[in-house]
């Protein structure tokens, strides 16, 4: 029986175990005991395997169903599925994800942060007059935001690896609303600025972790359309709090910021029927309730599955799972035990910087920093346009969307996918804004100008879905967190920097650092990423990993 769980907990066989096992097929007839009969024979290596469950009871319940468990030739349970396997055997994309992706992508993603991040668009103004304060004063407010941003989102997303998706992005939207309300009860901007740096910190963790649960309920090939559709109702929901903020036009920014977060109160209602991420529940090795939400989610998608069907037991992250912490510490260092210290937050960073993702990361950091420097920076450039406020902020939203559309066509396409679409949009966004700075010195007409920009955001847009994706599908469920969290800290570095970049010096030499920042990340993004096209989410590192199987060949050689 231990040989057959360190087979199914790895979620394959070993090849290790493969070679150095195969001769039983060989064996005498005498000698050839099975798995299930040896265990009833060796007391002590079935205790061997209660210890590494951790839970006695649990350990026997779940060695007599495996043994009930029909096998197939090379003697791994017939009806096992990874959570891969079971997303897509009920039903891939069916209504489940429809209303998942809905609640926590489209609104939780999309719509609230575009929200609460352009709001000071419309409310500086009223502000302005209100308390009787500078506009530098207010702006230095909106780069407060993503400084809070950089703090909160680390901390957040660490949390949601520890604690789980569901709560911690319920928690961060309550606090978003809490904040907001809080920021008119003082008449002063000192106050106002704390409160937008509070508003971003937990601002920040909402829309990462809302990210990570949404993607972690997706196949492979619903991952990129949902996260580009998601990251398109940021430009809807701008063009939203554009209309709201006409209606209140002559409404007092206390009553506007009251309004602005009914949308942020209906979503904590929606509590019930947002579920936990099935990934996390193997990874930290609680497969039982794993299995009751994937049993939800063929029943709401309408599939029919044999109730005989389980959820492979997938190797367990060593930090994370209780299971891998009680059998370590059980077995008195037999198998390598982490230490407490990794779970900090500064030694889960470490482990990124295993060589398994050390590359991959920085190239990630730097893009993500680009993105948002160049992004941000453009908008912010482009608000000093003269004509209507609202139409402005309508039209800057909009030239966004041509982008997520040619993002939803080429991103599936095994020829163009994750890696040239990025890249492309990177490109596209360099060579433009380089050429603004060409035309500056030539006299060029303003008109060409302003087209030039509008291509350079609309690559920036491109890119700015697909470095979410990419952060999704290079980092393990037991590090995408924190992964994230850490390319939210250099995206919002550049956050608070490109708003500031126009008045930092001629315009000229702005759009050409703008454009040398873009066509960078182009080039890390060909050099040093790898496309994630088809492939499936892993659950651990490659070297915990390596150190799981290890520990389930040792448990084997010890059963035969």
């Amino acid at each position: 029986i231990n040989a057959e769980y360190g087979k199914s907990a790895v979620g394959m066989a070993s090849p290790t175990y493969e070679t150095e096992h195969s001769t039983l097929d060989g064996c005498d007839k005498e000698d050839d005991v099975s798995p299930i009969a040896q265990d009833g024979k060796d007391e002590a290596e079935e205790q061997r395997m209660l210890s590494m469950k951790g839970d006695e009871q649990e350990a026997e319940d779940y060695m007599m169903e495996l043994e009930q468990t029909p096998r197939g030739l090379d003697g791994v349970p017939d009806g096992v599925l990874s959570v891969d396997e079971w997303l897509t055997t009920a039903g891939g994309f069916g209504k489940f994800q429809l209303r998942q992706s809905f609640l926590v992508g489209v609104i939780c993603y999309g719509i609230l942060p575009a929200i609460w991040i352009m709001q000071p668009v419309f409310l500086n103004p009223k502000i302005e007059d209100s308390l009787g304060v500078s506009e530098k004063q207010l702006a230095v407010t909106s780069s407060l935001t993503f400084a809070g941003w950089a703090l909160g989102v680390p901390i957040w997303t660490r949390f949601a690896d520890r604690h789980g998706r569901k709560p911690i992005m319920f928690i961060t939207c309550a606090l978003c609303i809490v904040i907001s309300l809080l920021s008119i009860l003082i008449p002063a901007v000192e106050w106002y600025g704390l409160c937008r740096f509070l508003l971003g910190a937990n601002l920040g963790g909402m829309g990462a972790v809302a990210y990570i649960l949404m993607i972690e309920y997706l196949a492979s090939d619903a991952r990129g359309p949902a996260t580009n559709i998601a990251s398109a109702f940021f430009a809807v929901g701008t063009c939203l709090l554009t209309m709201i903020a006409y209606a209140l036009a002559s409404a007092s920014y206390r009553f506007e910021i009251v309004v602005n977060v009914l949308p942020a109160v209906l979503l904590l209602c929606c509590w019930p029927i947002v579920y936990e991420s099935p990934r996390w529940l193997c990874v930290v090795g609680r497969e039982d309730q794993a299995e009751q939400i994937l049993g939800i989610v063929a029943q709401i998608n309408g599939a029919v599955m044999d109730k005989n069907l389980r959820l492979a037991r997938s190797a367990q992250d060593p930090v994370l799972s209780p299971r891998s912490r009680a059998k370590a510490s059980q077995e008195g260092g037999a198998v390598p035990t982490p230490k407490q210290s990794e779970d900090s937050f500064i030694n889960v960073v470490q482990r990124i910087m295993r060589p398994s993702l050390k590359q991959s990361a920085l190239a990630l950091f730097f893009c993500w920093f680009s993105v948002t420097f160049v992004y941000y920076g453009l908008s912010f450039a482009a608000g000093s346009m003269p004509g209507s406020v609202y139409v402005n902020t309508v039209l800057l939203a909009l030239v966004e969307l041509p982008a997520y559309c040619v993002c939803y066509i080429v991103l599936e396409l095994p020829s163009i996918a994750r890696k040239k679409t990025q890249a492309g949009g990177f490109i596209l966004a360099g060579v433009s804004l380089v050429f603004i700075t060409i035309l500056n010195f030539a006299e060029g007409p303003e008109a060409l100008t302003t087209g030039l920009a509008m291509i350079g955001k609309l690559g920036a847009s491109g890119a700015f879905v697909v470095v979410y994706i990419f952060a999704g599908e290079l980092f393990p469920t037991s590090v995408r967190g924190v992964g994230l969290g850490c390319c939210n800290v250099f995206a919002r570095i550049g956050g608070v920097l490109g708003p500031l970049a126009p008045a930092a010096g001629p315009i000229a030499l702005v759009f050409m650092v703008f454009g040398a920042f873009a066509f960078t990340a182009g080039v890390f993004t060909m050099g040093y990423l790898s496309e994630t096209l088809g492939k499936p989410l892993a659950d651990v590192m490659e070297e915990d990993m390596v150190e799981v199987e290890v520990e389930f060949e040792e448990i084997s050689d010890g059963a035969l």
